[in-house]
Order: C-alpha cells, then sequence, then structure tokens
C-alpha cells in the first residue's frame, strides 16, 4: 500500500509460483507474435491486485476510482488541486485527468490539467461572456466615436480607415464593437489585461491610454499611429519614446496627438506643419516622434511659467492648447485668432490666452476647453474655454460658432458667452460650434443642420438647450463633424445629428440618416465580462471567481486503460 492507502500493481513473486509466472510470461510472448504476425500492436496486460493473475481487460479488480479532488492550495482567483495516488506497473505509469464543471451535474466539463503528476493549478480560463454595459468616458472624431466600458475599449460608426480598431478597412457598425487586443490578435499591441484610463478620437484616429503607454489605431495622419509612417493602421499599435508611467490626460486632433505625463510635462507627437507640437522645432508635416511641449525656462520664447502644474491639455486641427495653474496656452495654426492673444500669428510655442477685463478675467481658473472639430480648417477654427461660472470663446464666428449674437468674422480674443448660467462641468467642440455641461444640463450652439445640437435642425448664434433624455445629468458631450453624443451619469448614451455610417449607434430603426434632430439612449455596448471578482488573463478569458462554487473530478488511464471517474467534489477560490 502507498502512502495514500492505494496498492501498486507489481509482479508479486510471493502469491504467485514461479512455474506459474513462467508459463504466463510464455503465453504473454506467445500472445504478442500472433498480435505482430497478424498486424496489431501487441495488447498490454495488468497484473490483478486481488490474486496475482494477469488481465487483458480493465475490471474493477484493476482500476478504481480515485477519491474526489481536494484543494492543495487556494487563493481568491485559483485552485491547486491534489489527489490520492492511482495504481502503477513496472513499466506503466498512471496519467491524471482533472476536470472541471460550473454546474453540479457536471455537464460541459473542462479539462483542467493531464498529465502524469499533480498538484495541478486551476486559474479559469473561463469564458469571457458579452454582457450589456454602460460607458465610463466617451470621445468622437470624423464619423466615429469610441468609450471604455467595463475596461473595454469599444468604437461605433465608420470604419473607412480602420478606425474601429478590426484590423479590417471598410463598412461601418452602429453597435459598439471592442478593439482587439493580443487575445483577439496577435497583430494588435493592446494587451488584454490592459487598465484603460482614457480613450480620444480625433479625425479617423483613436487612441487609447493606460498609466504607462498609449495605444492608437486609425487612419494615422501625420503619423499619430507610429510616427514613422502615414498608411492606415486598423489594429493598435503601441506609440513608442513617451516616459513609462504616469499619464494623465490624452488628446487626439486631426493629424498631431498630445498626452501629459505627471512630474514630466506635456509630450506631442505626429505632424508639426504648423507647429502644433509645440517643440519650436522645423515646421514639417514628416512624422514626429514624442518630443517635450517647451514650458517655463525652456528656449523658444514661450510664456508659460516655470514651476506651473499642468491640468489638462487639447488637440485641435493643426493647434494645441493647455491649461496650466488655472491659465490657458495655445500654439499652432492662428488662421482665423483661434489661439486667442489678439493675433492671427502662427506660433511653435506655447502662447497665453489673452486676460484682462474685457477678455478672460485674470485671476479665473479654466476647468475645461473645447476646440473645434477636427475638421475645421481653413477660416473656422474657434475654441472656447470654461470657469466653473461662465464660458468664454474666440476665432471663427461662421454659422454662430462663438455663441455671441451679432458676433461675425474673427474674433481674436476671448469673449464671453451668454445664456449659459449655473455651474459649468464641461466643454466639447464640434464643426463649427461648441456645447457646454452646467448643471446637468447640454446646451449648444453653432451648425446645426443636421441636428448635431440636439435642439432641432437649425443653427443657433446662442446657446440652446439639448433635448436629452428626460429625468437624466448630462455629464459629458462629445462630437465632430455633423454629430453629437451626450453621456448621462448612469453611462448611458444618446447621440443626434447625422447617422449615415453608424454614428448615432441607433441601428436600423427607421430613424433618418441625415437628420436626427432628437436624443435618445441608442447607444448599447456589450463589452465582453468576467464574473464579479474574477480578471481577464493575458489570453482574454476570466479567472475564477471568489466565493463562486466550480465543480471537479479526476481519473486516469493506465497503459490502454481508463479508470471509472471519482466523485465530484464541490470547491470554492479561498475555501
Amino acid at each position: 500500500m502507498t502512502a495514500h492507502g492505494s496498492a501498486v500493481l507489481h509482479k508479486v513473486h510471493d502469491r504467485a509460483p514461479r512455474g506459474r509466472r513462467r508459463l504466463v510470461a510464455a503465453l504473454l510472448t506467445v500472445a504478442s507474435v500472433i498480435a505482430l504476425v497478424g498486424g496489431a500492436s501487441p495488447a498490454a496486460s495488468l497484473w490483478s491486485i486481488s490474486d496475482a493473475t494477469t488481465t487483458t481487460t480493465a475490471t474493477a479488480r484493476t482500476l478504481t476510482a480515485l477519491d474526489a479532488p481536494t484543494i492543495a492550495s487556494s487563493t481568491g482567483q485559483k485552485i491547486t488541486l491534489t489527489s490520492n495516488t492511482a495504481p502503477s506497473g513496472d513499466t506503466l505509469t498512471p496519467v491524471y485527468t482533472f476536470e472541471r464543471s460550473t454546474s453540479a451535474a457536471f455537464t460541459a466539463p473542462t479539462t483542467i490539467a493531464t498529465g502524469p503528476t499533480f498538484p495541478v493549478t486551476d486559474e479559469g480560463h473561463l469564458p469571457a461572456v458579452p454582457t450589456a454595459g454602460t460607458f465610463s468616458t466617451i470621445a468622437s472624431g470624423i464619423s466615429s466615436s469610441c468609450g471604455l466600458s467595463n475596461g473595454r475599449v469599444m468604437c461605433w460608426g465608420n470604419n473607412d480607415n480602420g478606425q474601429l480598431g478590426q484590423g479590417t478597412i471598410g463598412g461601418f457598425s452602429a453597435t459598439p464593437v471592442e478593439v482587439q487586443t493580443t487575445a483577439d490578435n496577435p497583430a494588435s499591441a493592446l494587451p488584454a489585461t490592459a487598465a484603460l484610463l482614457e480613450v480620444a478620437v480625433g479625425g479617423d484616429t483613436a487612441c487609447v491610454s493606460t498609466l504607462r503607454d498609449v495605444y492608437c489605431w486609425g487612419r494615422n495622419l501625420g503619423g499619430i499611429v507610429t510616427t514613422t509612417d502615414t498608411s492606415p493602421h486598423p489594429l493598435p499599435v503601441r506609440v513608442s519614446g513617451t516616459p513609462a508611467g504616469n499619464l494623465s490626460s490624452l488628446t487626439v486632433g486631426y493629424s498631431h496627438a498630445c498626452a501629459l505625463f505627471t512630474n514630466f510635462g506635456a509630450l506631442c507627437w505626429g505632424s508639426n506643419l504648423n507647429g502644433q507640437l509645440g517643440t519650436n522645432a522645423a515646421l514639417s508635416a514628416t512624422p514626429a516622434a514624442p518630443a517635450k511641449v517647451l514650458t517655463g525656462g525652456n528656449a523658444g520664447g514661450n510664456q508659460v511659467p516655470a514651476g506651473t502644474s499642468l491640468n489638462l491639455i487639447r488637440a485641435g486641427h493643426s493647434y494645441t492648447c493647455f491649461v496650466t495653474s488655472g491659465l490657458a496656452y495655445c500654439w499652432g495654426i492662428n488662421t482665423t485668432g483661434n489661439l486667442g492673444n489678439g493675433t492671427t500669428t502662427q506660433v511653435s510655442v506655447a502662447k497665453s490666452v489673452a486676460t484682462g477685463t474685457s477678455y478672460l478675467p485674470a485671476a479665473t481658473t479654466i476647468i475645461d476647453m473645447s476646440l473645434s472639430g477636427s475638421t475645421d480648417a481653413s477660416n473656422s477654427r474657434s475654441t472656447c474655454a470654461a470657469t466653473t461660472t461662465a464660458v468664454y470663446c474666440w476665432g471663427a464666428a461662421a454659422n454662430g460658432a462663438l455663441g455671441i449674437s451679432g458676433a461675425a468674422g474673427n474674433v481674436l480674443n476671448p469673449a464671453k458667452v451668454t445664456g449659459v448660467t449655473g455651474t459649468m462641468t464641461a466643454l466639447a467642440g464640434g464643426l463649427q460650434g461648441h456645447c457646454a455641461v452646467t448643471s446637468g444640463q447640454a446646451y449648444c450652439w453653432g451648425l446645426g443642420t443636421s441636428g448635431q445640437l440636439g435642439s432641432g435642425s437649425a443653427s443657433a448664434t446662442t446657446p440652446v438647450k439639448a433635448a436629452t433624455a428626460a429625468g437624466k445629468t448630462v455629464v459629458r458631450v462629445d462630437g465632430d463633424q455633423g454629430f453629437r453624443c451626450f453621456r448621462y451619469s448612469d453611462g448611458t448614451v444618446g447621440c443626434a445629428g447625422a447617422g449615415a455610417v453608424g454614428q448615432l449607434g441607433e441601428g436600423p430603426d427607421g430613424r433618418s440618416a441625415s437628420v436626427n434632430a432628437g436624443i435618445g439612449t441608442m447607444v448599447a455596448p456589450r463589452p465582453r465580462t468576467c464574473d464579479t471578482g474574477a480578471t481577464f488573463l493575458s489570453d482574454g478569458s476570466c479567472t475564477l471567481a471568489p466565493n463562486t462554487t466550480y465543480y471537479y473530478r479526476v481519473s486516469f488511464t493506465l497503459g490502454s486503460w481508463k479508470s471509472p471517474v471519482s466523485a465530484v467534489a464541490a470547491l470554492k477560490p479561498g475555501g
């Protein structure tokens, strides 16, 4: 008997006479020769535990079921299993098979491990199941949007440049689809287990950040995705050359992108044709690797005081703004006065937005900024900044983009928007227009011919209240060319405006593809989800869930024979 109380099969010399053993051996040899002559493999044989005879058929006397598996060790997300030892022969070693089921009836069992040794560890590798979800954040580009839902990045709308992250180019989806990770496609650089912080979309390019890295996909104009070429990339690529860690803010413009890194500063990359990288480098459309925006004591004539703390950064069409110590600074193209410094002169380093009695109050604190949509080029760029109590805009006034009644042409310095009251919490740009979120409501102004203001199909030169869903509180708005999406405090999202390529996420419900002035909660993400307490593994599957009962059994094979399965054990991770 072994230490586990199981018998070991072997030649039991003290129970079988020598002559009998020789006879058995001779018979087995003859049987083997006959089998070989007949073209078959020789059959293996086992000694009987009970009477020292040989048999070529497994019976209850030779192979009996093992005890039910037990826990050798366990954490909240995995179980290490053990068992008693199976019989073995002089030349035969038992091979154990451990199985798991999620039901007491042991339906649809999964093999955990097969091999000659134990203990074995069950990490789960359970399938993640698509489940109705909500969005924690959203961002919109020219004709597509992305959001974070249950830690996954999901996109909808146009895919003409691979901006949905599916590994393909072309078509569209009104239903949010998960951007592919390394678990879905080995060509994707986005880890399946990445803890995603922020998503940003500009033009037809999307990016997502973790604490350490930025991953981008889509059109790649200016080299936003790769920093080396400008061809579309329909799967996430890791942006190289960024500091490893402490990423706090991410923004994507038309042909460049920027990010803030705590204790490091701002980095921008992509095209620098109009000085939008803020590095004072030579103007060029050739893709540039991430480089630090000049601030403080750096050369180049920037106006950012040394020692200030960067709070947020926003990228538009060929220009950029950030807020530091509550004040705004902008750089890049300036054909419409969109930099807000009283001129139309292009600059390659950060210059302060004008403050004073008639402009932004000098003692104010800016809490958000919006730059007009990534397709706002030439004579239509505009910019807005919000304090907690007011909104100020400057740049091109076309189609009421500044929200200031009577404004025309280009406004070179910040001017206060009237008609928006309450506590400001967020701003969002769009094609020739902006929106402000105040006291849980959204107010929009500017171009509205596709219904993107959410209040009808007309443009508005002053703010109008968007007809968002009754009883819901708006926390964020985003949009671009002809549409906007509104995120509510409960994580639901409704979109308004043009929807010919799925931008509104509404599906085939009979709504017009060109003008949709009403806002519904129609964007319905279904991210793959693990059970409560479980987490994703690197292959996209899930760990075991704490305090959840799983069912286990074990069996073994010895040579050509298979044992009966053991009794089923009901075990819990951590138990």
